[in-house]
């Protein structure tokens, strides 16, 4: 698909609350900041990217980490 142009690549911060038995109860959106203590904040990235000869032709990347 020959050159990609990198559009951007935000980060969100998600806490993941766990019953006993491992079930997912919830899932809350938390700042930046918050996030350096917590045990169970993932890390979500997207990574835009254009087509350098066609803008019509775009992909996104997106990776979770924590």
């Amino acid at each position: 698909m020959g050159v990609w142009k990198h559009k951007g690549s935000p980060k969100r911060f998600f806490f993941v609350e766990r019953n006993r038995h491992n079930d997912i109860i919830s899932i809350v959106p938390v700042t930046e900041k918050d996030h350096e203590q917590d045990e169970g904040v993932y890390m979500l990235r997207r990574s835009y990217s254009e087509n350098a000869s066609d803008s019509s032709v775009r992909k996104v990347v997106a990776t979770l980490t924590g």
